[in-house]
């Protein structure tokens, strides 16, 4: 049985479409929050957190959740925008994920995820960084697209990105296509289990 939970109803409604959309049996939506999780003590074998966790408020009180519901031998695994520990190109990384949140952004380094997650309780057992989530990188237009953004909002990331120092870019790998950019926002994969 798979359970998918948002603090955003709209975000259940748009994952029970896409479910019937494309035949797939449609998970139990349950809204709710990341910081008080509704649901049993030891009651999941597996979570699977994507682009979400930097989004959900204090990184330990989410650890220390993750590690309450699941099973004994369970495990958590997250693909998490990462910070880079410079200074510019947090900076950079913190105002577009900033734009996507409708809350506090965290932005700790893999290290930081590894930490927080071993503070809760949990062992680490794999952590992959630095990871890019495609070759070509990421279509600032395409993402705010997605997420409904006006085009004034597109236009101001967009200039964002544009005028970040020279390392930021970098970094980022930032690619000039047009009237688009792509970027290369700096991923990693933490996967823990709970072992006691």
């Amino acid at each position: 049985r798979v359970v998918a939970l948002d603090l955003a109803p709209a975000m259940l409604r748009a994952g029970r479409l896409a479910a019937r959309r494309t035949g797939r049996m449609p998970a139990l939506a349950v809204a709710g929050d990341a910081a008080r999780l509704p649901l049993r003590d030891a009651s999941i074998d597996v979570v699977a957190c994507r682009h979400a966790a930097h989004l959900m408020g204090e990184p330990h009180v989410l650890a220390r959740e993750l590690r309450r519901v699941l099973t004994l031998g369970g495990r958590v695994v997250l693909l998490v925008p990462v910070a880079s520990g410079e200074p510019e190109v947090d900076a950079v990384l913190r105002a577009i994920e900033e734009q996507h949140a409708c809350g506090p952004v965290t932005l700790l380094t893999a290290h930081g995820w590894r930490d927080v997650l071993v503070e809760a309780g949990l062992r680490v057992d794999w952590l992959d960084e630095p990871l890019a989530e495609r070759p070509e990188g990421r279509s600032l237009l395409e993402w705010c697209s997605a997420a409904g953004f006006s085009h004034e909002a597109f236009v101001m990331l967009r200039d964002l990105v544009r005028q970040a120092p020279e390392s930021a870019r970098r970094h980022l790998r930032v690619l000039l296509h047009g009237e688009d950019v792509h970027i290369h926002p700096p991923l990693a994969i933490v996967a823990a289990k709970r072992v006691e």
